[in-house]
C-alpha cells in the first residue's frame, strides 16, 4: 500500500488549509511496530495496510487531529496487541518507552519524513 503523502483539508467557512502528513504517520506506525514489537517490516506493513489507518483514512481535520492526538507508538501497539493492550499485556506500556522521542526524531531525519504531522498553511 502506498498512501498519499499529504492529505489537504480546507475549511469551507474560513478557507483555512490544514495539511496532514499522512505518509509520515503511516511510516512511523510501521517503524514503531518493527522497533517495539520485533515484527518484520513485511508483517508491520501488512498489519498497517489492513487496518483502519489505511482502510479508512481521515476525511477531515478533526479525524486527522484524532489520529495525531496519540503517539504513533500507541497506534502501533493497538494494531499488534489490540484494544486496551496495556491491560492484556502488562509488559507493554501504554506510554512510549524512554528512548522513543530520541529514536523518533532520528528516524524522521534519517528517512526525510515530515517533522510535524498536522500543519496549518
Amino acid at each position: 500500500m502506498n498512501p498519499a503523502n499529504r492529505l489537504i483539508f480546507r475549511d469551507a467557512g474560513t478557507g483555512q488549509v490544514t495539511v496532514f502528513h499522512y505518509r509520515t504517520f503511516y511510516e512511523m506506525v510501521i517503524a514503531c511496530i518493527v522497533k517495539y514489537t520485533g515484527r518484520s517490516l513485511e508483517e508491520a506493513r501488512a498489519l498497517t495496510d489492513h487496518s483502519f489507518i489505511v482502510q479508512q483514512p481521515p476525511t477531515d481535520v478533526l479525524a486527522a487531529a484524532l489520529l495525531t492526538h496519540e503517539y504513533e507508538y500507541h497506534w502501533a501497539m493497538l494494531l499488534v496487541y489490540g484494544e486496551e493492550y496495556w491491560n492484556k499485556y502488562p509488559a507493554v506500556s501504554s506510554t512510549p518507552p524512554d528512548d522513543y522521542f530520541d529514536w523518533y526524531d532520528d528516524y524522521i531525519t534519517a528517512h526525510q519524513l515530515a517533522t510535524e504531522l498536522l500543519v496549518d498553511e
